[in-house]
């Protein structure tokens, strides 16, 4: 029986390397599959403006409105986005004021698009200046801190035409102090930016 044994364990070791030889086959074949995807990018070289009201779940619930700038270009998709959030909810019974925040984000990802629409996936990272009540007892004071976050953002559209796309943004943010997941509806207007610098 113990002689059984060795050759049993080494019946297992190839077995799992020939596995690990067939997933990294698998996957190889399959990034192969991406990049020829990417490499036919509809995105290619194109920029977009995006206008995206929505809500959020920072302060139990707020209202948010964003702007933003997103490009693709031969490499990854990059997006420059100022959002404006506010308190919706009732605010804490000693401040009678509705907290509020305004961040500016860099966010850097990948996209893909085919002939009626697109998704990008983002992350990136955040500047966001937060006004808000803290206290205790009854005794509350308004204060502002500037904060750093990791903003992440899957940006989905379908195109309404060559210019204007429809969509939906899902949105979430970490910070220590006021992590935040939400929603967005959105309206971008799409240029090719490379014909425009051909243009110049």
């Amino acid at each position: 029986m113990n002689h059984l044994i060795p050759s049993i364990f080494l019946r297992i070791r190839r077995t799992i390397q020939r596995l690990n030889i067939s997933v990294f086959a698998l996957l190889l074949l399959s990034s192969s599959g991406v990049m020829a995807q990417f490499e036919t990018n509809r995105l290619k070289n194109t920029k977009w403006y995006s206008f995206s009201p929505g809500f959020t779940s920072s302060d139990r619930l707020s209202g948010s409105l964003a702007l933003s700038l997103t490009k693709r270009n031969d490499m990854l998709a990059s997006s420059y986005r100022l959002q404006y959030q506010h308190q919706l909810s009732s605010p804490t019974d000693s401040c009678d004021k509705a907290a509020y925040s305004v961040e500016f984000a860099a966010l850097w990802g990948e996209g893909i698009s085919g002939k009626s629409g697109y998704i990008v996936f983002l992350a990136g990272m955040g500047l966001t200046r937060r006004t808000y009540c803290q206290g205790e007892e009854e005794e509350y004071a308004r204060k502002s801190r500037t904060l750093v976050g990791v903003p992440v953002q899957i940006e989905m559209g379908l195109y309404l035409n060559k210019k204007w796309s429809v969509g939906l943004n899902l949105i979430a943010g970490w910070n220590f102090l006021e992590p935040y997941a939400g929603g967005q509806l959105k309206l971008s207007y799409h240029l090719d930016y490379s014909k425009i610098d051909d243009e110049e």
